[in-house]
């Protein structure tokens, strides 16, 4: 039963100080022999060599110390380092507390598990494998030629120098492998992993893979390469140097492919470097033994002809990368698929999934947002253009109510005016056939023969009398119904209707045309609003409609100051005749007019458009001179027509006679009204 020693507490630290400092050279130098203090009973006090200084250490009391050797293919390039390292701990120890075991692999894992050695022997891909059941390196074998302890074992891949089908590595696939071990690092797990890197499935790479075994076997590799038994051999790093030398009629007969050697580099290979044989211990290994057998292993002088020493490896990253490459060892698991291991292998997938489809919804709620505001601008939009249409419609429709009335209001002046007269007639022919009929008459009331009776005639004219009584008085009612918008008139500011007037045309769109207000004065008057609305409708109606006319058969001319067609809109207060008076001016920028056409505006005698009436300039002259005013025709600035309209300005109110009295007054008793002109 091994017992630890107290009192041991130096640093394993030192051990790897003293591993970069100490040369094979200065290690040779430095060498003690231990073997006296090990063969003592008792615990003899030990220099320390690791250190500049000397320091006094108690020998550990341990009963053995338990050393596990991996079963090794041979020949191996590190195989003359064993016998030495053996001897050196046991003059360390004592050969009677040395006990050595020879493991094969699962045999040493297994052992290691379990504490049944203290320290063992074996490739650093086996050695990493234990790191997690306890095991750590205490020193890596180095050589001359490859004194790193990080880079110092790999594997070279021969092939036939005529094989010109053979340049890298891919061209390897489906072909035919020779090399010793199944399970060795350098023999298959090295060259394996570079095929990995090369994204092909290292299992189903090669065709055939045979394994040789150890010793005279894997020399035989060669003779099967040069009769074309296989295509490519794996050998561990300088065994193919070393076969050259014993056979040099093979030199420029064999070549290595995929050569990652150096300039100088004492062997060509075809894989990395990786750590080579390391001494680890244990989980149950008591820490000043790991650094009794750390100083030990350095302090060995250089061994064989490769001057094979001990030193210490500080990063086996390098293996452990190569396990994750070929899912192997502490990585097997990879190759159980599983949903952590696919979430952890596709990590950076998953989080660019996640980054789309968060971008996805972002992109979802901002579209959302989007249709919703455009939504509702459209909603907006079409409810504005829905009040625009309504607006227009209604515009529309007030002008032509406008255009009715006006009409009828002109049909009922014109309609009363001459009616009066012939009725008048009709009445002063029935007054006078009633006085000869009475003059024909007898006074005693008898009727000379062959006469129509008077009384007959009477008759038939007292229904005359009555049905002229009633056409007067529809007449007269139609007259009344004529004269009514006066009784609607008030003080109002002619700039105010003649807005009113533009705003509906400007709402109904119906007119390319441009309408400008300017100026627009503030001037009153006494008008009915409806009758003066309408006269600035038609007015500019008419405007507009002449432009469109011009744009449509290409007379409007381009040279005038405004560039589009353009009506102009202005209210000024002028004084006409030493009255102030109110003036509506309604000008185009459209084609000349000549003197013919101003004498036909002023007479009014038919309408210059093909579906018109000839009664709108009638009705607005019948209104505008109903309302004191006067219509007047003439040229504007550019030459075009420009129709004025000239208001009295309102005055103050007086007291009016009634009508009703000059009326009576003025009839004679006993007649009929004759029927008055308008």
């Amino acid at each position: 039963m091994r017992r630890v020693g107290k009192g041991f507490g130096t640093l394993f630290a030192l051990a790897v100080l003293a591993g970069g400092l100490l040369s094979p050279a200065a290690s040779a130098m430095s060498t003690m022999s231990a073997a006296p203090a090990a063969s003592a009973t008792s615990s003899p006090e030990l220099a320390d060599v690791t250190s500049s200084a000397s320091i006094h250490l108690q020998f550990p009391d341990i009963d053995t110390l338990r050393v596990g050797i991996i079963t090794f293919v041979r020949p191996s390039p590190f195989e003359a380092v064993v016998d030495p390292t053996l001897a050196q701990l046991a003059r360390t120890f004592g050969e009677d507390r040395i006990e050595v075991t020879h493991y094969t692999l699962p045999e040493l894992a297994q052992a290691v598990r379990k504490g049944e050695v203290d320290v063992f022997l074996a490739s650093s891909g086996f050695f990493v494998r234990l790191v997690a059941d306890g095991a750590r390196s205490l020193a890596t074998v180095v050589s001359r030629d490859y004194p790193d302890p990080n880079h110092n074992d790999g594997s070279a891949l021969v092939v036939l120098e005529n094989r010109e089908d053979l340049a890298t590595l891919d061209d390897l696939r489906g072909k035919r492998l020779l090399t010793s071990t199944k399970d060795g690092f350098t023999s298959a797990q090295v060259p394996l992993a570079e095929i990995a890197r090369l994204g092909y499935d290292p299992e189903k790479f090669f065709s055939t893979v045979t394994y040789m075994g150890g010793g005279r076997r894997i020399h035989e590799a060669f003779d099967l390469l040069r009769e074309g038994e296989a295509d490519v051999v794996n050998v561990r790093l300088c065994f193919f140097e070393e076969w050259l030398e014993t056979h040099p009629e093979d030199e420029g007969r064999f070549r290595v492919l995929n050569r990652k050697d150096g300039p100088g580099e004492a062997c060509r290979r075809s894989t990395d470097l990786y750590p080579s044989w390391t001494i680890a211990s244990t989980a149950v290994t008591a820490p000043d033994v790991s650094r009794l057998v750390t100083r030990a292993l350095l302090e060995m002088p250089p061994v064989g002809e490769k001057q094979l020493y001990w030193g210490v490896a500080t990063d086996f990253s390098s293996i452990d990368q190569l396990y994750r490459d070929l899912k192997t060892g502490p990585y097997a698991y990879l190759r159980e698929w599983t949903v952590r291991r696919f979430v952890s292998e596709h990590r950076e997938w998953f989080i660019l999934a996640a980054l789309l489809a968060l971008g996805l919804v972002g992109h979802s709620v901002r579209v959302s947002q989007l249709v919703r505001r455009r939504t509702r601008a459209l909603v907006t939009a079409l409810d504005t253009q829905k009040q625009l249409e309504d607006k227009a419609r209604a515009a529309g429709e007030r002008f032509q109510r406008l255009e009715r009335i006006g009409v009828v209001g002109q049909l009922s002046t014109i309609f009363a005016h001459e009616m009066r007269q012939p009725l008048g007639a009709i009445s002063l022919y029935s007054f006078a056939l009633r006085k000869m009929a009475q003059a024909a008459g007898k006074t005693d009331g008898t009727q000379s023969p062959g006469t129509v009776p008077a009384a007959s005639i009477l008759d038939v004219l007292e229904k005359l009398d009555r049905q002229t009584a009633r056409a007067d008085a529809i007449v007269t009612k139609v007259r009344s119904y004529a004269k009514r918008q006066g009784a609607s008139r008030s003080v109002v500011a002619l700039k105010d209707l003649v807005g009113s007037a533009v705003t509906d045309l400007r709402i109904t769109g119906r007119w390319k045309s441009v309408i400008e207000t300017m100026p627009m004065e503030e001037v009153d008057i006494d008008a009915d609003p409806l009758e003066m609305e309408l006269v600035a409708v038609n007015l500019t109606k008419n405007a507009l409609e002449s432009l469109d006319a011009q744009v449509r058969d290409g007379t409007f001319p381009a040279s005038t100051s405004y560039v589009s067609p353009t009506v102009i809109v202005s209210v000024t207060r002028e004084t006409v005749e030493g009255e102030p008076h109110a003036v509506l001016t309604v000008t185009d920028n459209g084609r000349a007019v000549d003197d013919d056409l101003l004498t036909s505006l002023a007479d009014m005698a038919s309408s210059s458009k093909s579906e018109g009436l000839g009664l709108g300039l009638s009705i607005v002259r019948g209104i505008v001179e109903n309302h004191a005013g006067r219509l007047t025709f003439g040229r504007s600035a550019w030459g075009s027509l420009s129709v004025r309209v000239t208001l009295p300005v309102a005055k103050p109110k007086t007291a009016a006679p009634d009508p009703s009295e000059s009326e009576a007054s003025s009839e004679t008793p006993g007649t009929p009204a004759a029927p008055g002109g308008l």
